[in-house]
């Protein structure tokens, strides 16, 4: 994605890596998720395009959205980036079965406002 990416391309960005990952993972289960490399390994590359996308959002538009942890977010992709070998599969489904699901709806929502503004 461009460095110059609106705000809303990026929040469309998340969204869809979010759904792609969720379609990727189908139905699993945790111990079927912690077992296959690939399910691991796609779920933190997507942690690290949403939080990069959420990174560049404008601060005054992240601020309005308190009950999203941006920075909890981008603290997670700070660890993988750089101490890879701390993460542990169950972080990882932690965040795509509770933390994931919910920014989807958040972001859902700021498409939509966004779009009611313009």
């Amino acid at each position: 994605m461009s460095p110059t990416a609106s705000p809303r391309a990026r929040l469309a960005h998340i969204r869809d890596e979010i759904a792609g990952l969720t379609a990727a993972l189908g139905e699993t289960d945790y111990s079927n998720f912690a077992a296959t490399y690939w399910m691991v390994r796609t779920t933190e590359r997507a942690i690290l395009i949403v939080a990069e996308a959420a990174k560049a959002l404008p601060k005054d538009l992240t601020a309005r959205y308190p009950e999203v942890e941006w920075q909890a977010l981008n603290g997670m992709a700070n660890i993988l980036r750089h101490e890879y070998q701390r993460v542990e599969p169950r972080v990882l489904w932690r965040v795509v079965t509770d933390s994931f699901p919910r920014l989807a709806s958040v972001v859902e929502r700021m498409i939509a406002e966004d779009e009611g503004r313009g």
